[in-house]
Protein backbone atom coordinates (compact mmCIF):
# COMPACT_ATOMS: atom_id res chain seq x y z
CA UNK A 1 0.00 0.00 0.00
CA UNK A 2 1.09 3.50 -0.64
CA UNK A 3 0.96 6.88 1.12
CA UNK A 4 -1.48 9.10 -0.20
CA UNK A 5 0.06 11.94 0.92
CA UNK A 6 4.00 11.71 0.16
CA UNK A 7 3.06 8.03 -2.30
CA UNK A 8 5.68 5.95 -0.64
CA UNK A 9 5.32 2.62 -0.09
CA UNK A 10 5.95 2.71 3.42
CA UNK A 11 2.39 2.08 4.84
CA UNK A 12 1.68 -0.30 8.12
CA UNK A 13 -1.45 -1.49 9.46
CA UNK A 14 -2.01 -1.22 12.61
CA UNK A 15 -5.34 -2.48 14.98
CA UNK A 16 -6.10 -0.38 18.53
CA UNK A 17 -8.94 0.18 20.25
CA UNK A 18 -9.90 3.48 21.25
CA UNK A 19 -13.36 5.59 22.94
CA UNK A 20 -14.69 8.53 22.76
CA UNK A 21 -17.62 10.78 24.12
CA UNK A 22 -20.17 13.79 22.42
CA UNK A 23 -22.54 15.26 24.33
CA UNK A 24 -25.06 12.26 25.49
CA UNK A 25 -23.12 9.39 23.38
CA UNK A 26 -20.48 7.52 24.32
CA UNK A 27 -18.61 4.85 21.78
CA UNK A 28 -15.57 2.18 22.45
CA UNK A 29 -14.65 0.62 19.28
CA UNK A 30 -12.15 -2.55 18.11
CA UNK A 31 -10.11 -3.47 16.36
CA UNK A 32 -10.06 0.11 14.36
CA UNK A 33 -7.91 -0.28 11.42
CA UNK A 34 -5.04 2.98 11.60
CA UNK A 35 -2.61 2.96 8.35
CA UNK A 36 0.70 5.14 9.75
CA UNK A 37 3.39 6.06 6.55
CA UNK A 38 6.93 5.87 8.26
CA UNK A 39 8.04 7.65 5.48
CA UNK A 40 5.93 10.94 6.37
CA UNK A 41 4.03 10.00 9.82
CA UNK A 42 0.93 10.32 7.84
CA UNK A 43 -1.57 8.36 9.95
CA UNK A 44 -5.42 7.81 8.68
CA UNK A 45 -7.95 5.44 9.78
CA UNK A 46 -8.94 2.52 7.12
CA UNK A 47 -10.92 4.32 4.32
CA UNK A 48 -14.13 2.12 4.58
CA UNK A 49 -14.62 2.48 8.49
CA UNK A 50 -15.97 5.63 9.04
CA UNK A 51 -18.40 4.91 6.35
CA UNK A 52 -19.50 1.24 7.43
CA UNK A 53 -19.80 2.60 11.18
CA UNK A 54 -21.74 5.42 10.11
CA UNK A 55 -24.15 3.09 8.14
CA UNK A 56 -24.08 0.52 10.85
CA UNK A 57 -25.02 2.87 13.74
CA UNK A 58 -27.97 4.78 11.74
CA UNK A 59 -29.35 1.37 11.08
CA UNK A 60 -28.80 0.15 14.66
CA UNK A 61 -30.04 2.96 16.64
CA UNK A 62 -33.15 4.79 15.22
CA UNK A 63 -33.54 8.84 16.15
CA UNK A 64 -36.99 9.67 17.32
CA UNK A 65 -38.69 12.38 14.52
CA UNK A 66 -38.77 16.07 16.27
CA UNK A 67 -42.24 17.83 16.37
CA UNK A 68 -41.86 21.39 16.74
CA UNK A 69 -44.06 22.51 20.05
CA UNK A 70 -45.24 18.43 20.84
CA UNK A 71 -41.96 17.14 21.59
CA UNK A 72 -40.77 13.86 20.11
CA UNK A 73 -42.52 11.48 17.69
CA UNK A 74 -41.90 7.24 17.15
CA UNK A 75 -39.59 7.37 13.87
CA UNK A 76 -41.84 3.69 13.37
CA UNK A 77 -45.64 4.21 14.30
CA UNK A 78 -45.92 7.98 14.95
CA UNK A 79 -46.79 7.77 18.73
CA UNK A 80 -46.12 10.66 20.91
CA UNK A 81 -42.88 9.59 22.96
CA UNK A 82 -43.96 10.53 26.64
CA UNK A 83 -41.39 7.85 28.29
CA UNK A 84 -38.21 8.91 29.65
CA UNK A 85 -35.09 8.54 28.07
CA UNK A 86 -32.37 6.03 29.92
CA UNK A 87 -29.03 5.00 29.65
CA UNK A 88 -28.91 1.48 27.56
CA UNK A 89 -25.78 0.24 26.24
CA UNK A 90 -25.96 -0.89 22.72
CA UNK A 91 -23.48 -3.08 20.27
CA UNK A 92 -23.33 -2.37 16.63
CA UNK A 93 -20.80 -3.93 14.32
CA UNK A 94 -19.55 -2.78 11.37
CA UNK A 95 -18.38 -4.68 8.30
CA UNK A 96 -15.91 -2.22 6.24
CA UNK A 97 -14.56 -3.27 3.13
CA UNK A 98 -11.00 -5.01 3.35
CA UNK A 99 -10.91 -4.34 7.04
CA UNK A 100 -11.46 -6.19 9.56
CA UNK A 101 -15.04 -6.49 11.83
CA UNK A 102 -14.89 -3.73 14.06
CA UNK A 103 -17.33 -3.93 17.06
CA UNK A 104 -18.71 -0.30 18.42
CA UNK A 105 -19.89 -0.68 22.31
CA UNK A 106 -22.50 2.88 22.32
CA UNK A 107 -23.62 3.78 25.63
CA UNK A 108 -26.79 6.33 24.58
CA UNK A 109 -30.33 7.74 25.98
CA UNK A 110 -33.09 5.45 24.07
CA UNK A 111 -36.62 6.52 24.62
CA UNK A 112 -39.29 3.49 24.26
CA UNK A 113 -42.05 4.22 22.21
CA UNK A 114 -45.19 2.98 23.83
CA UNK A 115 -47.37 2.46 21.10
CA UNK A 116 -45.07 -0.24 19.44
CA UNK A 117 -42.03 -0.87 21.93
CA UNK A 118 -39.38 0.54 19.46
CA UNK A 119 -36.12 1.60 21.34
CA UNK A 120 -35.21 5.05 20.02
CA UNK A 121 -32.80 7.88 20.42
CA UNK A 122 -34.33 11.15 21.58
CA UNK A 123 -34.57 13.61 18.43
CA UNK A 124 -31.96 15.94 20.72
CA UNK A 125 -28.95 13.11 20.64
CA UNK A 126 -29.64 12.00 16.96
CA UNK A 127 -26.11 14.24 16.19
CA UNK A 128 -24.40 13.15 18.74
CA UNK A 129 -23.86 9.62 17.32
CA UNK A 130 -22.12 11.06 14.17
CA UNK A 131 -20.05 13.57 16.37
CA UNK A 132 -19.15 10.25 18.95
CA UNK A 133 -18.02 8.59 15.64
CA UNK A 134 -16.15 11.37 14.36
CA UNK A 135 -14.27 11.56 17.68
CA UNK A 136 -13.47 8.13 17.96
CA UNK A 137 -11.59 7.89 14.67
CA UNK A 138 -9.40 10.92 15.59
CA UNK A 139 -8.74 9.04 18.94
CA UNK A 140 -7.78 5.74 17.35
CA UNK A 141 -5.23 7.80 14.59
CA UNK A 142 -3.82 9.57 17.80
CA UNK A 143 -2.62 6.06 19.66
CA UNK A 144 -1.02 4.86 16.78
CA UNK A 145 2.74 6.39 18.01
Amino acid sequence: MTCPRCRQPALTVHTVAAEATAASVAVYGEPLTVHRCHACDHREVAPSLGSAARSASAESLPVARRRLARGDACRSCGTALTMPARRTVRVVTATPQGSPVTTLRFDVPMTRCPGCGLDQLPSRAGGDVDAALTALLHAAIATVG
